[in-house]
């Protein structure tokens, strides 16, 4: 289940559609090989559902979220992602810049 609150651009389908093939992930360091502080960002979020909570909840609570990131600076697109099998909700995250990258995904963040 893949919801947005924008519409992809191509490449933005694209880079959504390998997101989703590649193996489960966690958060990542920013940075890598030939980036600068131009470069978009791209960022893959899965975390485990609570047990206590059914899908129809996760799913609504995501919608709700739609004006919050909107608002988010640097944040050029969010899909949102609930997977059936393993029940593991979250998102990919297309910033602009990895200056706006890192703001998002501060140290509270990881906590």
């Amino acid at each position: 289940m893949i919801f947005s609150w924008k519409r992809p651009a191509r490449s933005a389908a694209c880079l959504l559609l390998g997101a989703l093939a590649a193996p489960a992930t966690h958060a990542q360091p920013i940075g890598g090989a030939g980036m600068d502080s131009s470069s978009a960002v791209a960022a893959v979020v899965k975390v485990p559902k609570p047990w206590y909570a059914p899908s129809a909840l996760v799913i609504s609570r995501m919608r709700d979220t739609i004006p919050q990131y909107q608002a988010v600076p640097g944040l050029a697109y969010k899909a949102y992602s609930l997977a059936q099998a393993d029940g593991r909700y979250g998102g990919l995250y297309l910033w602009k810049d990895e200056a706006s990258a890192r703001a998002f995904f501060g140290p509270a963040w990881f906590e």
